[in-house]
């Protein structure tokens, strides 16, 4: 008896398991445009306006932390830091069609948990990442443009070998689109 396989689970009938790109793959690739355009004009901004979200929530949290120890049951800060400023990276990821997801940074963290706020969450990093994405941004804005340039460029020129057969141009961006999602991934961990 065979197991069937979804094209979801990495495996497709009747083909090599590294014979082909999986479909979140595929599904970044079809969107390369989108996350160009994205990376060129729109991350710098969203990225701005996610620095003064964090910037103001954190310094309110901080404001009211001495208020807070008279408050029964008390919510750890980095517990709180997590939840407010976890989503804005992931809505960050998802403009770049990023899969990632991780069950320890989801909403549904047991706050009297010290072991993971004490060994796994690391608030300061996460507000540091979110607080200077817009520097960051900027260079991967100047770097997708160079990438434009050339996915242009080699869409004119083609492959002078003619052996290529991807896309030059098409997995330069997708490099950059990479480095912006590690960068929102270090947040996290």
């Amino acid at each position: 008896m065979h197991a069937q396989h979804s094209p979801s689970d990495g495996h497709r009938p009747g083909h090599n398991h590294s014979s082909y790109v999986s479909e979140d793959e595929e599904v970044i690739q079809e969107h390369a445009v989108w996350i160009l355009v994205y990376l060129s004009f729109f991350s710098p901004a969203v990225a701005s306006l996610v620095s003064i979200y964090s910037l103001f929530t954190t310094l309110f949290l901080l404001f009211l932390s001495p208020i807070t120890v008279f408050v029964r049951p008390r919510k750890p800060l980095a517990y709180q830091l997590h939840t407010l400023l976890t989503p804005p990276i992931y809505y960050q990821l998802r403009f770049v069609c990023s899969t990632y997801r991780s069950d320890l940074h989801s909403n549904i963290i047991n706050p009297e948990d010290e072991y993971y706020f004490t060994h796994r969450s690391n608030p300061v990093l996460l507000t540091l990442i979110n607080v200077l994405s817009p520097v960051y941004a900027a260079g991967i804005a100047v770097t997708a443009w160079v990438a434009a340039g050339f996915w242009f460029t080699a869409l004119i020129l083609g492959d002078p070998d003619g052996r290529d057969k991807k896309d030059d141009g098409r997995t330069v961006v997708l490099g950059v689109r990479r480095l912006w999602e590690r960068w929102l991934i270090r947040g996290l961990r």
